[in-house]
Formats: C-alpha cells, sequence, structure tokens
C-alpha cells in the first residue's frame, strides 16, 4: 500500500454518500478553560477571513512562546487557495481591534461587577437575595463602545461581501434560478399567520429580499448609509436561523406549499437509462475529471497541523486545536486522528463526513515536520484502514437503501418566537428570476 492507494480511495469515497450520518464533532479534552474558549476565537478568525466567492478555505493555529517574563502570541494562517495580502492586512487589522475592544469590555465589566456589587449590598440590607453574575448587555454600552463595536461588524461583513453575494445568486438547479429568489418566491405562498416558524421564514424572505436591491459584488460599490442595515440584516438572520433550527417542524410548512418544482422530462428519462451505469466505480469521476492528470491539493487544516508539528521543535508551544471556516472534509478528519495517534494532537470543531477529490496526502510536509519512517508509515495505514471502513460501510448502506421503501416523518408543535422588527427591509418582492 502507498500514498496513491489512499488518494485513488477518496475518490470513490466521493461517489458514496454520508446518508444519514450526522456532521463529527470531536470531544476535545482541553482542561484549561482559557483553552476552550481559545477554540471559538480561532474558528471566529478562520469565518470572518473568508471573502472569495468560491473554493477558499482557511484555517488559524496559535502557538505560544517564552521570552524571559513575557509570552509571545503567534497566529498562523494557511489556505487551499493561498493567504493573499489583503486577506493577511485584515487578519492583522481584526487582532488589533479585537485587543482595544477587550481592554474597553474589561473596563466596561468592570463598571458593572461594581454596581452589581452596590445593588446586591443594598438589596441583602432588605432580604437575603443572590445577585446574578453580571451579563454584557450592548444597549448599556457608551456611545465609544458600541461605535466601535459597529465599526468592527461592518469591517468584518464588508470584507465577506463577495462570498454573501455569492451565496445568495447561487444557481438552484431545480429551479433554474438564484437560491435566494428561490426563497423569496416560496415565502410569497407562506401563510405568515399560520405559526411562529412561518412568521421566521417570512422575516428571513425580507432580509434577503432587500439584499437582492441593496448588495454589490464588492465592498467599494457598498454605500456608507446602508452599513447599518447589512449589520442589521445579517446579524438578524443569524437570530433567526437559530429559532428556525429550534423548530423540529419548520420544512412542513414548504411541504404545505403545491411544489412548481419538477424534473424535466428529458432529464428523469436520462436518469433511468443511466442508472445502472452510474454504479459503476469511478464513473462519476471519469465525467468531471476527463483529462489523464488531476492536480490535487493539500487541504489547510492538515498542512497547519504538519507546520506546527514542524516548528514545534524550536521552542513553539502549539494549542492543540486548529481554527477552521467550515467543517472539514472526510479526509482531513481522519488524517488528524491518525496523527494523534502517534501523539501529535490536533482537533478541529468537526466533520460534514463527505470526501472530497482530488485530495492530496501530504506527504513532503510530513517529511519537513521531521516524522521518522516508521510514523508516516503508521499514519498511512491507521488512514487508509479507517477510510476502507467507511467505504465499506456506505456501499453496504446504499444498497441497504435501495431496497426500502419511502416513508415519512411526523411533526411537533413548534416553540414560541419572539417577534423581531424587519420593518425597515420591506421592499417590492422580487419577480424575475435572478
Amino acid at each position: 500500500m502507498d500514498v496513491q492507494d489512499v488518494e485513488h480511495l477518496i475518490a470513490l469515497l466521493t461517489e458514496v454518500n454520508p446518508q444519514n450520518e450526522l456532521p463529527r464533532r470531536a470531544k476535545i479534552p482541553l482542561e484549561d478553560p482559557f483553552h476552550d474558549r481559545l477554540r471559538n476565537v480561532l474558528d471566529a478568525i478562520a469565518s470572518v477571513l473568508i471573502s472569495q466567492p468560491k473554493g477558499e478555505v482557511i484555517a488559524v493555529g496559535m502557538q505560544s512562546q517564552q521570552n524571559g517574563s513575557e509570552k509571545g502570541i503567534i497566529l498562523t494562517l494557511a489556505s487551499n487557495t493561498g493567504i493573499n495580502n489583503k486577506t493577511l492586512e485584515h487578519a492583522r487589522e481584526l487582532i488589533s481591534d479585537l485587543k482595544a475592544l477587550g481592554d474597553d469590555f474589561a473596563e466596561h465589566r468592570k463598571i458593572v461587577e461594581q454596581e452589581t456589587q452596590i445593588s446586591q449590598i443594598k438589596s441583602q440590607q432588605s432580604e437575603l437575595s443572590r445577585a446574578e453574575s453580571p451579563e454584557i448587555d450592548e444597549s448599556k454600552f457608551s456611545s465609544h463602545l458600541r461605535q466601535k463595536v459597529h465599526d468592527f461588524r461592518a469591517k468584518v461583513f464588508l470584507f465577506a461581501l463577495p462570498k454573501i453575494y455569492q451565496r445568495l445568486h447561487k444557481r438552484y438547479q431545480p429551479t433554474r434560478s438564484s437560491r435566494g429568489f428561490a426563497f423569496v418566491n416560496l415565502t410569497n405562498r407562506l401563510d405568515v399567520h399560520s405559526n411562529d416558524s412561518a412568521k421566521i421564514l417570512w422575516d428571513a424572505s425580507r432580509v434577503i429580499n432587500w439584499m437582492f436591491y441593496s448588495l454589490p459584488n464588492n465592498s467599494e460599490s457598498f454605500p456608507d448609509h446602508k452599513t447599518h442595515l447589512l449589520i442589521k440584516g445579517l446579524r438578524g438572520l443569524a437570530e433567526l436561523v437559530r429559532q428556525l433550527f429550534q423548530m423540529e417542524t419548520w420544512l412542513s410548512d414548504f411541504s404545505k406549499i403545491p411544489s412548481e418544482i419538477r424534473p424535466q422530462g428529458a432529464t428523469s428519462l436520462l436518469s433511468d437509462i443511466s442508472k445502472d451505469v452510474e454504479k459503476i466505480p469511478g464513473f462519476q469521476l471519469q465525467t468531471s475529471f476527463p483529462g489523464n492528470t488531476v492536480q490535487g491539493k493539500i487541504h489547510c487544516e492538515c498542512k497547519l497541523a504538519l507546520h506546527l508539528v514542524e516548528t514545534s521543535c524550536s521552542g513553539l508551544s502549539a494549542l492543540p486545536y486548529i481554527g477552521v471556516s467550515k467543517l472539514s472534509c472526510l479526509a482531513c478528519w481522519e488524517f488528524l486522528s491518525s496523527l494523534r495517534k502517534i501523539d501529535h494532537i490536533f482537533y478541529v470543531k468537526g466533520s460534514h463526513s463527505k470526501a472530497y477529490f482530488p485530495w492530496k496526502f501530504p506527504e513532503v510536509e510530513m517529511g519537513n515536520a521531521r516524522l521518522r519512517q516508521e510514523e508516516r508509515d503508521q499514519i498511512l495505514n491507521y488512514l487508509y484502514s479507517s477510510l476502507a471502513d467507511t467505504y465499506k460501510r456506505r456501499l453496504e448502506a446504499e444498497e441497504w437503501l435501495r431496497k426500502m421503501s419511502d416513508s415519512t416523518v411526523g411533526s411537533d408543535d413548534g416553540i414560541p418566537y419572539k417577534d423581531l422588527s424587519f420593518d425597515e427591509f420591506d421592499m417590492p418582492r422580487i419577480s424575475r428570476r435572478r
């Protein structure tokens, strides 16, 4: 067995679906509470550095170095597409802004704690009570701090505008229009007053409809006077999605709409004719990569993990966690798991369980990390074994599903929804295909 065997196996895994496998989440044994909080920071930094419409994934690692009484922190970025100067400069600005905001938050919390202690003393004089720990309430920030928070969010969202634009206008194949247009068109037919989830879906469509009118594909073309609406809209969408996903029955609202999405007759016929042909391993990849040569890339989390192993020899201590802008693919997840088996411990937030071809095994990078040949062989064997088991299991699951009949799932009542105001986003509903 060699490196090519692993890469070919990943190619075969690309053709079998994860079926009902849930995204994989690591149980990360970070005993230090400070390190545990840093996981969220690294993931957030990786996410807000994404600006390219397609193909960009960014990983962030952290190392510390003791210089006498001072401790230095080093953040290292890696990307599947390369880190350009604009992204690097943006990262430096965000870190600087976060440090400044951290100082302001610390000062604000001191004031809140002092006020809480005074309030608690007064309360205890009248009755026994237990004061709750102070929470950060943005409405109580000073005007200076509120403006700094607003400017930080604006910088993050405007940098990501090309990616937001691409997601909004990405083609939704069944309707031959964009995903954003399809969503707005479907919500036009909802009974908004029927239940909480329908109201949430309608409010989300109001924001998305506004975006069609207002969002350019780059930050340079975005008018300054609409920045506050951009921030409110994106934050509002995040809250709406959070509320919606707590409702197990929200999809039933769409199922009540008479669907206009029907497979084309010719497409359906071709699908039936080619069904048996497409079962041949490698058929789908042959149509996607018709040439004789495929250029593979090393995914950023694997590249970064081996870089952190390599630089550990120079006295740098790495946090055993790598922030990634999206869930890792199956091969990266299993590679990091194999790396942990030889005591090089690195975790990521999870995996969507899908395999992506081409995926290149980081053979040269393992040599640069000074891994012994015995360790490299162990990693290769662990990785191949785990991927082979997954491939076998998924093939068996596909065969089993082919023999099953369709089934339906019941639904429960949703949870109460706290209404939010989205009146500022009301505009004429888009009516043409986009």
